[in-house]
Parts: C-alpha cells; structure tokens; sequence
C-alpha cells in the first residue's frame, strides 16, 4: 500500500509550503508510531498507475536517498520523537534503487529512529528486483515483511498492462525472500484487468492462494484520468468492467481465499491468522502517522500534509537545507474524530465508539442517530458498542461516509 488517503471533505485552512518550525506549533510531543517512506522510482509505467513516480536513474536515486536523510534530519530537530510500531517503504519501486543505494536507504532510516518499539517494517517490491543483498540489508536493517506487487498471474496480462516482471520473476523473488530469512510476504492482484475472463480471474486467484505468501491484497481495477489505461478506454481499445461485474469478480475472490485459509480483514485486503499488515491496519484504525519524500502524506493530530509530488525539488531543497514544500489541511476537533470514524469502517472489525469517548455528546448524539438509520436499511449492525458493515454496507461505503459527517444532517 502507498501513502494512505487524506480526506479534504473537512478543510478549514489550507496552506503551502508549510515550513518545519509550524511543527512546534501545531503538534504535541507524542512519539510517531507510524512511518511511510515514498521511494518515487519505476522502470517504467503501468497502464492503470498515476501514483506519484519518476524513471529510474542512479544518480538521481543516490542523490535523493540523501535528500530523504535530511527530511527526516529536520522532523528529528524539530517534531515529537521518531519511535514506530511500523515504517512501511513504498513507491515507485523502492526494489528497484541499486543495492548500495538501497542499503544505505535502510540504515539512514534505521540510524534515524528509536526502534524499541518496531514490530513491522514493510517494503514494496517488484517481482524480478529482488536480490540475495537487497535481502541481507533488510534483515540488518530490521525489515521483516515484503510486499510484492504482482498484479496479474498469467504473462500475457502482465504484458498488457505494461508489468515489467513474468510470473517466473514472482516465483523467484518468493523463494528469494524465503531463502533470505523473510517469510512473512504479501501480493498484489487486480481484478478486471483488460483482456481477463472469470475463468482466468478464477484461475489466478487460486494459484495465488497456493503460493508461499502470507497476506494478498485484491483491488477492483479503477480507470484513472491521466493513466495510460483511461487513453486506452477513449479510444475505445478497452471497455472496463461493469458494477456488478466488478462486485462479482471480488466475491469469487473472497471465495477462494476464504476455502484457502485468509480470512478478510479490510476491504482489499486477506491474510493467514496473525499475519495481517499492521502498518495498513493503523491507518484505518485512525492512527497517526508520518511521511517522508515526494508526495508522502502525513496525519499528526488535527494536522494533514502532503509533500509537493516533485523529486527534482525535494532534493534541491534537501540540498540547499531548506524545509520541503508541503500542502497542508488542518481539521477542527469534529472533523478529525469523523474522518477516524470512517476510516474504521472499512475493517472487518468495525468501530468501537467507546474509543470516541473525546467526541463532544452532540457529535456522538449525531452518529448514533446516522448508524440507528444505517441499521434499519441494513447497512451496518451493532453488537454492543461495536459497529460494523453488513455484505451491502461494502458496496455502500460511500453512502455510510455521508451520513456520519455531522454537516450530511446537522
């Protein structure tokens, strides 16, 4: 998973270029318990992406995993303690940085934190980039999970969407990464990829059931504007997907990887018992959480920012010593409780309003009166103090969303 979504529903202020010295300000001294680090680099693009990345280039990435040392530098100076439960390292491809570059990544952010506390340190790869060094330097280093992004299981889908792996580099980097001491390995895969049958979609997700992984993360193909895929679709070369059959394809899914043992604990996301990403569950537990480098979103408190989506600046600024350039959301009390509340939502285990217990009783007199309403339509259901969706409150997420937010009625 990239850097986590950063609702803009509740904006009160906006401001960019937020300088490093507001932090004392606006934040209190709790530690950070959770770290995103962005790595913007790919070897190309996939049809469907428009995440944040740049072709790769040596020197460019050795330059800017100095530059990402002297983000961090400037929290440590300035911002409450660096002390993670989890740091997730995502991209781009952080896989794809050379092993020197990418050895020295890790021990910058390593040498960069107090690590008394980390239980889980991810990091994204793609198939075929992975090597017996890449592996030791994140075994000392600390990293003790891998998320690979594999997408597809068939090398003609691969080809399609402009993958720059085969399913034997999939196999490959599995055994690399069990080999190399590191089995606690999760998979990417897309449903409704162009060119897909069901029988294929079937076909891929048992296959990838059988493999050595411990956690598969199964997104419903989305057409963004600006990707390849979205020329593609007003050319008329592709035509995505319906609803129903989207819903369809995901529902086999949870079929098969339910008979094989995961169980659902997100919307997207399956995992072996015990074996889920802490990182992707602090998120949506409404957690705090900091980011570093390009486009890397933060939440601290009632704070959100996003570094401005710009390698070539982000290392000037490192360079020249200057604060990087951020857009910048602060929420009232109400908004940020609201924004946490939905979050949670989205996990299988629902939400505990006893965890509200800071919500003024005007804002927990409006969501119990919005999740009363929700469980007459059959959206969610209540077991004690605890909320959850029902099958039909997943396919309406987005309709639950707007009857928490206190502006929807009040």
């Amino acid at each position: 998973m990239t850097s986590p979504p950063v609702f803009t529903l509740y904006t009160r202020r906006r401001h960019e270029g937020m300088l490093q010295s507001d932090m004392d300000v606006v934040l209190n001294q709790h530690p950070i318990r959770h770290l995103y680090v962005h790595i913007p680099f790919c070897s190309g693009k996939c049809s469907y992406c428009v995440l944040y990345s740049v072709m790769y280039d040596e020197q460019r990435a050795s330059r800017y995993v100095e530059a990402l040392s002297g983000e961090m530098d400037q929290w440590r100076r300035t911002g409450p303690p660096l002390k993670p439960e989890t740091i997730f390292i995502g991209g781009g491809t952080p896989s794809s940085l050379a092993e020197d570059s990418f050895a020295r990544l890790l021990q910058h952010v390593r040498s960069r934190i107090d690590p008394s506390a980390l239980v889980e340190w991810t990091i994204e790869a793609q198939p075929g980039t992975l090597t017996p060094r890449k592996v030791a330097a994140m075994l000392a280093a600390g990293v003790n999970r891998i998320s690979f992004g594999v997408q597809a299981l068939t090398d003609a889908t691969l080809q399609r969407i402009f993958r720059r792996h085969s399913v034997a580099d999939v196999e490959t980097s599995l055994a690399c990464a069990r080999e190399g001491g590191i089995d606690n390995v999760g998979i990417d895969l897309i449903a409704c990829l162009p060119g897909v049958t069901s029988d294929e979609w079937r076909a891929s997700v048992a296959q990838a059931a059988r493999l050595p992984v411990q956690h598969l993360s199964v997104y419903a193909l989305t057409i963004e504007d600006g990707s390849l895929l979205a020329d593609q679709v007003e050319r008329g070369e592709f035509t995505p997907a319906d609803d129903d059959t989207q819903v369809a394809e995901l529902d086999v899914a949870e079929s098969i990887l339910g008979e094989a043992g995961f169980h659902r604990y997100e919307f997207s996301n399956y995992a072996r018992p015990g074996r889920e990403c802490l990182h992707n569950l602090a998120y949506w537990r409404g957690n705090d959480y900091l980011g570093f480098g390009p486009a890397a979103s933060s939440r601290v408190g009632t704070e959100r920012w996003t570094n401005v989506a710009d390698v070539n600046a982000y290392v000037a600024a490192a360079e020249a010593g200057n604060p990087v350039r951020r857009e910048r959301d602060t929420l009232d009390a109400r908004a940020d409780l609201t924004e946490r509340l939905m979050f949670g939502f989205r996990l299988a285990e629902g939400v505990n309003l006893d965890r509200f217990a800071d919500a003024d009783a005007d804002l927990i007199t409006h969501w119990k009166s919005a999740l009363a309403r929700l469980s007459d339509q059959g959206v969610v259901t209540q077991q004690g103090a605890r909320w959850t969706l029902t099958p039909t409150g997943r396919l309406l997420a987005d309709h639950v969303a707007e009857e928490l937010i206190p502006a929807h009625r009040d």
